[in-house]
């Protein structure tokens, strides 16, 4: 404890009793915030468990998003529509434009629920699709093209299993994929290519800078007149297709024409 001396001359002890009493009230106050928080989270966790877990939580989780997606769709023009076969055939069009030497992506069972309109001036599909062998959907999101393209793959290689199975720990991935020049695009995206010219007409500095810099896109597919990719939905006030449409466009836009027309 110290001693204070004030203007009259006379001594106070400081700290003050005064001030070990706010003190503690300001500790009081920041448990119990810290309590009502935990008992917030708490009670979200439970109801979410109840509303979205369990037996049938699948068919809730989609019948939500269905249900934000169509608010969406009504706002900008798009169409939303649950098991879409017309969009699960349009997706399994990729089957017909397989990379040489690499097992096809396996068949597309049904659309669990499908998106389609037009964005930025171009016309879109994206939704969860069930594939045959899986148990869970994929987010995918795709664009037309005019004209049919060589097939292309580039995706992060931690996200890559050629002919169906894990690569071995003593491979060199590299020495099946297309290499860039970039060492830090090299390391972390595997380039599968029909056609390399065409591929490296896609991959310019400014499509492979945004790569790199994104934390949501683990790369992009060429198959036939489609160019897609994966694009989780992203819950937000503004929607949950949005913001993933807006990243898949910036992509789209950055590689030149030449590769896509």
């Amino acid at each position: 404890m110290l001693l204070r001396v004030r203007a009259g001359g006379d001594a106070e002890a400081w700290p003050s009793d005064a001030f070990w009493t706010g003190l503690a009230a300001v500790v009081v106050a920041l448990v119990l915030v810290a309590v009502l928080l935990v008992v917030i989270a708490v009670v979200a966790f439970k109801v979410i468990s109840r509303t979205f877990g369990g037996e049938g939580g699948e068919q809730r989780i989609i019948a939500f998003a269905v249900k934000r997606l169509r608010k969406e769709a009504a706002k900008n023009g798009w169409r939303v529509s649950e098991d879409d076969t017309h969009a699960a055939r349009l997706l399994d069009e990729r089957r017909n434009h397989p990379l040489p030497g690499v097992e096809p992506e396996p068949p597309v069972a049904k659309a669990l629920v499908a998106l389609t309109g037009a964005h930025r001036g171009r016309r879109f599909w994206a939704g969860a699709f069930e594939a045959a062998d899986e148990e869970d959907g994929d987010l995918v999101v795709w664009f037309d093209l005019p004209a049919t393209k060589p097939a292309l793959d580039v995706r992060e290689r931690d996200d890559w299993e050629p002919d169906g199975e894990e690569p071995r720990e003593d491979a060199d991935p590299r020495e099946d994929g297309l290499l860039t020049g970039n060492a830090d695009f090299d390391a972390r995206f595997l380039v599968r290519a029909a056609d390399p010219d065409h591929a490296r007409a896609a991959l310019t500095p400014e499509v492979i800078a945004h790569l790199l810099a994104s934390r949501s896109l683990a790369g992009f597919w060429v198959r036939g007149r489609m160019v897609g990719m994966d694009v989780p939905f992203g819950f937000s006030f503004r929607g949950i297709a949005l913001a993933s449409l807006n990243k898949a466009v910036d992509l789209v836009e950055l590689i030149p024409d030449r590769a896509l027309r």
